[in-house]
């Protein structure tokens, strides 16, 4: 900016606008003296204009005018020493010994000044945390790195029998159990069965002995897939051991009682409960949170009550005296747990795998991440050695929407003989989503650009989820939208559970449950419609959270991986919706989101 001079001859006012000062704008008066053209004076002792009159040693440049040294800026040089003089006098402190005095002491670092020893340190440690995070963002995506699929370079007929299948397919032809295929179609409102239903529901009915891979893309229905047929074969079992008892053994053998869903009591026959025992699930499905837990558990549940199983969850949320009464009751037939929290039971409430059938490892390309490894590991050789010991079947089901190939290497070492079942859309994303990249230039920054999509999106969208790579990243962005006026929550993992809980329930919930609930008008606008809700998330709501209900999604840091991209852009256009999806990429992100994007363009598989 230019200094701006009130008064004074043209001459004077074209030479000060080559003068140059900070960003502040100042309005000087001429009644001071200008300086030489040359710009040069010489400073005098007490740092004051002298009129160019070359009383000091040094040179100095400084544009515009020579004010008096009560009008100059500000500087900070310390104490001057003509002001130190009179001091030391005063105390009869001599010059010698004075500045003794105000020598620093050996060892000591001067005040304001950085040694050349100091900045050598500071610059190594900045160099070996770059080299850190490269290495830490190099293993993470030489850990996601996609595996290719046999549909990659399949040929076009068999892609065409592959789809022709899958449209053919209903659930009364896939093989379930009668009361199975009611519930689905009747009560829970199914229609017909999805691309991984279709495919992966004859395979895990046909083969429970062996393992099974069963990877789909996001919101393709995957829960369903795995739960409907191990359901329908825990129902077929019990039909068997019931059948198998005769009628007149029957008076003589005695009764359990079993809790069902809906709190009820049923009595079964001993002949099942020679595989209904106290702390012996005979299904296990093995999930990576709590908000999971919850989901599968709801959703095993609905299936489950009138075809009358016992469901029950566990996580490390809930206290121990709750877990105990729970499990203390009655027989449990499907167990959805967190690795940590099975093998807690396994270590210290008398839980075994002796009696499960199924052992379903959901999110699997998330369970091979160290976090989870050992834990999983130990409870894969639990349930191997049980089926060993006894000699008898234990099928093995491993879902995941993508397949890296640090999972497939995994499965390959434990399952050699393993069959993996994917749908042709794994790896790609959905026909629904429309899907913006946002490029960020000198002209905005990354704030600015959120605040920007967002304007637009809350106008179409009461549902939108903002993703962050860190939870540092996502309590800054959803404070930054608050100030806005926006209603965000931040349920990253540094938020309490019982918040991340509560802000979960009410984003899923139905616009219909919230305009009839009177107790918190704040969820319903003026027009009727809903207010608009912002969830600013890591991770951990990218995987396998059921998010039917978002319409965009925002991604305010880039992921890293194309693993990462597909788990997030997947929260909307589930099950055949539309959704859109925005990426606001820096320039260091360029080069993956400008592959990724090629890829999605050309509808090829992300690599």
């Amino acid at each position: 900016m230019h200094a701006t001079i009130t008064g004074g001859s043209s001459r004077d006012a074209k030479r000060s606008k080559a003068a140059t000062r900070s960003s502040n704008q100042f309005a000087f008066s001429t009644k001071y003296p200008r300086q030489k053209p040359s710009w040069e004076i010489r400073g005098s002792r007490s740092g004051a204009g002298s009129g160019g009159k070359k009383t000091g040693k040094g040179v100095g440049k400084l544009p515009g005018l020579a004010l008096p040294a009560r009008l100059r800026l500000a500087t900070f040089k310390g104490p001057k020493k003509a002001a130190e003089k009179p001091q030391a006098a005063k105390h009869g402190v001599s010059r010698t010994h004075g500045e003794a005095a105000r020598r620093p002491a050996a060892g000591a670092k001067p005040v304001g000044r950085v040694s050349a020893a100091d900045r050598a340190v500071s610059a190594a440690a900045g160099l070996a945390a770059r080299e850190a995070y490269d290495l830490k963002t190099a293993k993470h995506v030489a850990k996601f790195t996609l595996s290719s699929t046999k549909y990659d370079e399949a040929k076009p007929d068999t892609l065409a029998s592959v789809r022709e299948r899958i449209e053919n397919a209903r659930f009364d032809d896939l093989g379930l159990h009668g009361e199975v295929v009611k519930t689905v179609t009747e009560t829970l409102g199914y229609g017909k069965p999805t691309a991984v239903q279709a495919l992966c529901i004859p395979e895990i009915l046909q083969n429970p002995a062996a393992a099974l891979l069963c990877a789909a893309e996001t919101g393709g229905g995957k829960t369903a897939a795995y739960l409907l047929p191990i359901i329908s074969r825990l129902k077929e079992e019990e039909e068997m051991l019931a059948a198998a008892e005769s009628q007149e053994d029957r008076e003589k053998l005695a009764v359990v009682e079993a809790i069902i869903a809906d709190g009820s009591t049923t009595s079964a026959l001993s002949g099942t409960a020679t595989v209904r025992k106290l702390r012996r699930p005979r299904a296990v499905i093995v999930v990576p949170s709590r908000e999971l837990v919850a989901q599968v558990t709801a959703s095993a549940k609905a299936i489950c009550h009138k075809v009358r199983l016992r469901v029950l969850g566990a996580h490390a949320g809930m206290a121990t005296a709750d877990v105990e009464a729970r499990f203390a009751n009655a027989p449990v037939d499907i167990l959805v747990a967190t690795p940590g929290s099975l093998n807690w039971l396994m270590r210290s409430c008398g839980f075994a795998l002796s009696q499960t059938r199924h052992l379903v490892i959901d999110e699997a390309d998330t369970m091979t991440d160290e976090d989870f490894a050992p834990e999983l590991d130990a409870i894969l050789r639990e349930a191997r050695k049980f089926a060993t010991d006894l000699d008898r079947p234990c099928q093995y089901v491993f879902v995941s929407a993508t397949v890296p190939l640090t999972l497939g290497r995994m499965l390959d070492r434990h399952f050699p003989a393993i069959k993996r079942v994917t749908t042709p859309s794994v790896h790609r994303t959905v026909p629904g989503l429309r899907q913006r990249f946002v490029r960020i230039d000198g002209s905005t920054t990354k704030p600015a650009m959120l605040l920007d999509v967002l304007k637009r999106a809350v106008i179409d969208d009461d549902r939108i989820i903002v993703f962050c790579n860190t939870r540092k990243s996502c309590e800054t962005a959803a404070a930054a939208l608050r100030e806005k006026g926006y209603d965000a929550h931040d349920i990253s993992s540094n938020v309490e559970v019982r918040d991340r809980t509560k802000a979960l329930k009410k984003f899923a919930a139905e616009p219909s449950a919230l305009t009839s609930d009177t107790s918190d008008q704040g969820d319903v606008q003026s027009d009727g419609k809903r207010k608009p809700m912002i969830l600013v998330a890591t991770d951990i709501a990218s995987r396998g959270l059921d998010t039917v209900n978002v319409g965009h999604v925002i991604l305010y840091d880039f992921p890293q991986t194309a693993i990462d991209y597909l788990h997030r852009v997947g929260r909307t256009a589930r099950n055949g919706a539309k959704g859109k999806a925005t990426s606001i990429v820096s320039k260091k992100e360029r080069k993956l989101a400008d592959k990724i994007e090629d890829d999605v363009r050309r509808k090829h598989v992300l690599t």
